[in-house]
């Protein structure tokens, strides 16, 4: 869909692609232990928060001469499965130690263009300074 809509002429077409997102309010986070489970203990997420998403959105949108660029919104922690467990007060299940991560970098991103070009800083680096600032 992203190509089709940049092939198109005459569109000022921008891309932000998000992340795992989560925030106050929404059980997102909950909800992720129903793959975390059968994912391997390395198993990494990139996440962004309602608020950090929001930010990247509204930079991407409102940015002067940026048409046809492609921009991936994120925090800067990526989590692995146990820690999703953690945050979730969950047992992590044993199983999960004897899995291998098939693929170290699938759910992973790099926010260097958006940070460089648009000036994009997080508010809530990680999951963990939301949560420690009470905006879970």
């Amino acid at each position: 869909a992203e190509r089709e809509l940049l092939a198109l002429e005459g569109l000022d077409v921008r891309v932000g692609r998000l992340p795992f997102v989560y925030g106050e309010g929404d059980p997102h986070l909950a909800q992720s232990l129903m793959w975390a489970k059968n994912w391997a203990a390395t198993q990494r997420l990139h996440m962004g928060h309602h608020a950090d998403v929001a930010q990247g959105l509204l930079r991407i949108l409102h940015a002067p001469g940026i048409a046809g660029r492609i921009y991936n919104i994120a925090d800067d922690t990526p989590v692995t499965a146990v820690e999703l467990h953690q945050l979730n007060g969950a047992e992590v299940p044993e199983e999960l130690y004897t899995r291998t991560d098939p693929d170290p970098w699938l759910a992973i991103t790099s926010t260097d263009r958006i940070r460089r070009e648009l000036g994009y800083r997080p508010l809530f680096p990680s999951v963990y300074a939301a949560r420690d600032a009470g905006a879970l």
